[in-house]
């Protein structure tokens, strides 16, 4: 029952299924019931509205929307103020059900003007606690103040009990943001003043220690942490809370680990484990045997050690009839790294190394399990979703089909049977007076019919109306989501932009110089980058992990990584600057820790200034699997230097090398190319690339030409190879002369 409590979250999933059709006419009928009681004085209430307007929200969208509509209309009827709010409010709850939580906020701010202007405090304060709700669904930073607010009105109404809960919410909230720990201590520090355990929720009590108890381990007042998780255990035990007791002794133990108290804490985990094996918890076993080896390992009792090691990794990998499935990965994980360190502390290195073998097996199992989960549950989330849409869709177009079939056959029907009825009318004329009553007393039944059918497709069409809203306002909130996209792009590509060389620095700088740069997604993975330090001029092209937004994410890490370790750092040496950037990298992105590959490949070159009454510049170049192009002044022929076959970033591997520094001379006039693969990389119609030795083809082609032009023209090939395909990654391509 090992826990970790510093967050605790209440996860609701709503997985909709597909309602039989007994399911569907079960709830029909039980919403009808509830709105027939709605008139009685018992239930003239904020909360049995609230709680009928959810239940229309779990029926079918078309049918959902039609229910509440007439929900509205019902409550139109009373005429207090009660219901003048609740019109409002019910289609908040109605939105919030179906996740639009900015429709949800807008009808609840209508609902609250109203209960204020009807001076309904009570009602007031219900409304804005399922505004806290509400925003903490929509992530909204704004949500504690809703609670807050909230808790002022109910202690002024003298609702201690609501007033608590409202607090408690806000302290929940509180505790997981970055609000000073004395400010977090005092909300729950209130709460609990107010808090009363006959009729506040036990486990709300519990929470609010084990909180305080958390903050004062962060801050080591070990002797505060110790009397608040006892009153918790107090509470626990009165309550016979038998799961609270468990994570309560986890708790203590961790308190008298970090003490140095060791025995005290065995004895805690003691009743954990006597708890987790009652309740068969088999995960909280596992992580009971790993914190018993943990202490061991501290006193260095390493056979005691080594068996609950042992006990934690057969504990975790459970029915070996069933595979990797029932397999709990990091406890697992744990259990082979302890009997790693245990052995080595035994000095038995075969079997350490064995263990250490098997760590990192159980560590690329979880890694790719979890890659594996993250990516079935994008796909299945997309899936539904989309199926979702169609069967809305389906749903509405068979409704109005039906709906127009229905009305076009009961119009029939009605003039057939006028006729009828006329031909009849003409028959009984013929006959006796006594005929003629007899069959106008039919008639007139059968006019009355038909006003019934007439009211019936009047019904059918407001019906139409309603679903017809329904589809306009999906259709607004898709476009408002798509204008919110191409805004955060536009604003995103500004920001780039702004850190990118600008075109003075360039000028400055190289002088004589093009750029190719052609993000792929609006922004860009690639980047250049270009500084002066002293009497050294340093260009660099780098092409980070993937495009669009992620790229754009590592473009600027990696742009002010170079800012540091050049220009605060003051590294001039190529290879030392791409050194420090692998390592800088790793520890940025905690590569060691998450096991992320993320990174970059990079062309870094270094110009001095040349010597007087010289007309050479000594030039320094390293790379990361990107090379350097250049050709000498007056002659034709490229040169390439190679950079090392290694990126920066990724996983440390077991030997790694320092980047290579290669040094040349190169007269005034000569020219240097470097950049991404994308250019190279770029493919047409038949999906065939451009390719390395292409790219200098065409270079050492238009190598006799200015750089300007030579721009242009490498420009027009691009064009003219793509054309009719889609650019498949960023392109980035520099060009400069010696001057």
């Amino acid at each position: 029952m090992m826990r970790i409590l510093s967050v605790w979250l209440l996860c609701m999933i709503f997985s909709p299924g597909i309602w039989s059709q007994n399911d569907k006419a079960r709830l029909k009928r039980e919403i009808d019931s509830l709105k027939s009681e709605l008139s009685k004085p018992v239930n003239t209430n904020y909360e049995f509205i609230r709680q009928l307007t959810y239940k229309i929200a779990r029926m079918d969208s078309a049918a959902s929307i039609i229910e509440v509509k007439q929900f509205e209309r019902l409550l139109s009827k009373q005429k207090t103020g009660l219901f003048r709010v609740m019109r409002k409010a019910i289609y908040a709850y109605y939105h919030h059900h179906h996740i639009r939580y900015n429709e949800a906020l807008k009808h609840l701010d209508k609902a609250i003007a109203q209960a204020k202007k009807e001076k309904l405090t009570e009602i007031h304060g219900e409304l804005l606690f399922n505004q806290g709700y509400i925003r903490r669904d929509a992530k909204k930073d704004n949500a504690i103040k809703s609670f807050f607010r909230s808790r002022e009105i109910f202690e002024s109404l003298n609702k201690q009990a609501k007033a608590a809960q409202a607090l408690y919410e806000a302290a929940i909230m509180q505790y997981g943001s970055d609000v000073a720990l004395n400010k977090k201590r005092a909300v729950f520090k209130e709460f609990l003043k107010l808090a009363d355990i006959d009729s506040i929720y036990h486990r709300n009590i519990i929470n609010s220690h084990t909180a305080l108890a958390m903050i004062d381990i962060g801050v080591k007042d070990y002797k505060s942490a110790e009397v608040q998780l006892t009153k918790a255990m107090k509470i626990s035990e009165v309550k016979k809370d038998s799961a609270w007791i468990g994570i309560l002794s986890g708790n203590f133990s961790q308190l008298y680990v970090v003490k140095g108290e060791y025995e005290k804490a065995l004895k805690y985990l003691e009743v954990d484990k006597i708890l987790s094996k009652k309740s068969g918890e088999r995960m909280s076993l596992a992580y009971v045997y790993s914190s018993f080896a943990d202490i061991y390992y501290k006193q260095q009792k390493y056979k005691l050690a080594q068996a609950y090691y042992d006990s934690c990794r057969v504990v975790s990998r459970g029915d070996d009839r069933k595979g990797y499935q029932n397999v709990i990965y990091r406890a697992w994980e744990k259990g082979f790294s302890g009997l790693a360190k245990t052995y080595a502390a035994l000095n038995d290195y075969k079997k350490a190394y064995l263990y250490k073998d098997s760590v990192k097996i159980a560590r690329d199992t979880t890694y790719r399990r979890s890659l594996r989960n993250k990516i079935n549950q994008v796909q299945a989330s997309y899936n539904v979703s989309k199926k979702q849409k169609e069967v809305e869709l389906l749903t509405k177009e068979q409704a109005l089909s039906k709906a127009t079939i229905q009305r076009q056959n009961l119009i029939n029907l009605a003039v057939g049977g006028g006729l009828v009825l006329m031909l009849l009318l003409a028959f009984v004329l013929l006959r006796s007076n006594r005929e003629r009553k007899k069959k106008n007393v039919i008639l007139n039944k059968q006019q009355q019919e038909i006003l019934t059918q007439n009211e019936e497709l009047y019904q059918q069409q407001e019906e139409i109306k309603a679903q017809q809203e329904f589809v306009e306002n999906q259709n607004r909130e898709l476009t408002r989501s798509n204008l919110k996209v191409s805004q955060s792009l536009k604003a995103a590509l500004l920001i780039q932009k702004a850190i990118w060389p600008y075109e003075a620095k360039l000028n400055s700088l190289l002088e004589d110089y093009f750029v190719i740069y052609r993000p792929k997604d609006v922004v860009s993975g690639d980047f250049y980058w270009l500084n002066k330090l002293e009497n050294k001029t340093f260009i660099i092209a780098a092409d980070c992990t993937g495009h669009g937004i992620p790229g754009a994410f590592m473009s600027l890490i990696c742009n002010t990584l170079f800012d540091k370790i050049i220009r605060v750092w003051k590294i001039t040496n190529t290879g030392e600057i791409l050194d420090k950037a692998r390592e800088e990298t790793r520890i940025v992105l905690r590569q060691k820790e998450l096991g992320y590959s993320n990174g970059m490949d990079v062309a870094i070159v270094r110009v001095d200034e040349a010597e007087e009454n010289k007309d050479e510049k000594k030039i320094q170049f390293s790379g990361a699997k990107r090379p350097l192009y250049y050709i000498q002044n007056e002659t034709t022929t490229l040169e390439e230097i190679r950079g090392d076959r290694v990126s920066i970033g990724g996983r440390p591997r077991r030997v790694e090398s320092n980047f290579s520094v290669h040094e040349l001379t190169l007269a005034k006039g000569s020219l240097i190319y470097m950049g991404s693969d994308g250019f190279a990389d770029q493919n047409n119609k038949k999906r065939r690339p451009i390719t390395a030795s292409k790219l200098k083809e065409k270079l050492t082609e238009y190598a006799d030409r200015p750089l300007k032009e030579q721009q242009r023209l490498l420009e027009e090939y691009l064009d003219g190879h793509m054309e009719g395909t889609e650019q498949r990654d960023d392109i980035l391509l520099v060009g400069t002369k010696v001057t």
